[in-house]
């Protein structure tokens, strides 16, 4: 690594070595945290039982930029976990394609512009805990192309 910030250096480390990233305490959105998600996961294997996580405040999370709200999940063994489905909304979508190990947990999804959850790709394994879509312009969740995937104690209202 190049030389930085020692601040950056204290975060980068920490992050390392606890495997988490805090929105918005570490990275101000959950496309940022993604980004770095990317970055970590190409200096640190994680696996099913070691995921990344990426922690989300209590509050509204806006996901901007993207085709029909969605953002992509870009890397394996990630964990999006919320502090309560009724606490912590993410106002957009997630997309996950050929990704193994990808985990909501304790958070509400509502995409204006689509859906909750676009899951495709034999290689995919999602699982949704505790989690609710809502108010989707599309569907609450779409499976296609061979994807897993596992929801349990989740609601599915007012979608498309």
């Amino acid at each position: 690594m190049r030389r930085s910030h020692t601040f950056f250096d204290k975060y980068w480390q920490s992050v390392m070595d606890q495997n988490i990233i805090r929105v918005p305490q570490g990275c101000p959105t959950v496309e940022k945290a993604m980004a770095l998600a990317e970055i970590l996961s190409e200096r640190k294997v994680y696996t099913e039982t070691d995921p990344l996580k990426i922690q989300l405040d209590s509050g509204v999370h806006e996901i901007v930029g993207y085709e029909e709200g969605r953002m992509d999940v870009t890397c394996s063994h990630i964990t999006f976990v919320g502090k309560g489905k009724d606490q912590t909304t993410v106002r957009g979508g997630f997309e996950v394609e050929d990704q193994q190990h990808i985990n909501f947990e304790a958070l509400a999804v509502t995409n204006e512009f689509g859906d909750g959850w676009y899951v495709r790709g034999s290689e995919t394994t999602v699982d949704v805990l505790k989690c609710v879509a809502k108010e989707c312009a599309q569907d609450g969740m779409i499976v296609r192309g061979g994807a897993t995937v596992t929801a349990t104690q989740c609601d599915f209202v007012e979608a498309g």
